[in-house]
């Protein structure tokens, strides 16, 4: 296989949502920490729950905002 076919194969992949070097070879979505970290509207601090240790609420104190969901984060909604 050359490039071009390489190129071919993985514009046939692209569905329109996820853009093709954020694809797996089999077209899904690679997943990313920047797609789970949100910021919270209260206390302005990004977080994300860490799923595989049990729900875990991981906070970042300097992490980039633009583009990020916004939604209270569990701390303060308490």
């Amino acid at each position: 296989m050359n490039i071009l076919d390489h190129i071919i194969e993985l514009q046939a992949k692209y569905d329109g949502k996820v853009p093709i070097y954020k694809q797996r070879p089999t077209g899904e979505e690679w997943t990313r920490t920047d797609v789970n970290v949100k910021i919270c509207t209260n206390c302005e601090k990004a977080w994300e729950v860490i799923t595989w240790e049990g729900g875990r609420i991981q906070y970042y104190l300097d992490y980039p905002t633009i583009g990020k969901e916004r939604k209270t984060c569990p701390r303060c909604k308490r």
